[in-house]
């Protein structure tokens, strides 16, 4: 079973070891991964709600798996305007960070989840807009079977390379899979 739980100061050790492993250094936290107090300084305005990313953990069984955060896209609008949003509309960013957890079809199930425990739960938000990269094929999988529709690829000048711009809203997430 599937559980979302508030990121907390405890949980940056296990945050900071999955950031240098080498799955998650490929598409979320850069070849270099991440020194301790590269977390500490990027995780912890969000714990204490100085940064407007809210944080949680993926559980399975209240073990922690992996990192889901959401936000406003109206909250980053440097990077936002590329996209032309014109509802309230959320952003999400998330991986599993424990291996085992990884082929085994968790991830539209939680994405699923998640917007509809967490994101759709403010209904001030209409829709949700994720921008993976072009070439991170498992989250592009995952987040079609999680009922996301591909509206665009194109260059970010925040990103390394394409990304793809998907869209999920509201009234689809009720939609049967």
């Amino acid at each position: 079973m599937l559980q979302f739980r508030i990121l907390q100061e405890q949980d940056l050790p296990l945050l900071h070891d999955w950031l240098n492993r080498q799955h998650i250094k490929q598409t979320f936290s850069g070849p270099l991964g991440m020194t301790y107090e590269n977390v500490r300084q990027k995780y912890i305005p969000r714990i204490l709600g100085e940064d407007p990313a809210r944080p949680y953990l993926i559980c399975a069984d209240e073990v922690p798996i992996g990192y889901i955060q959401t936000y406003l896209w109206r909250d980053y609008p440097a990077y936002s305007s590329e996209l032309q949003l014109e509802q309230v509309t959320a952003g999400l960013d998330l991986f599993i960070g424990e291996e085992a957890y990884l082929g085994r079809g968790l991830g539209a199930e939680l994405i699923r989840s998640f917007a509809l425990q967490v994101i759709f739960a403010d209904r001030e938000v209409e829709s949700c807009v994720i921008t993976p990269l072009i070439s991170n094929r498992r989250a592009l999988r995952a987040y079609s079977k999680a009922g996301f529709r591909q509206l665009a690829t194109m260059h970010h000048p925040e990103e390394p390379e394409q990304i793809a711009v998907m869209k999920l809203d509201r009234h689809d997430l009720l939609a049967p899979m």
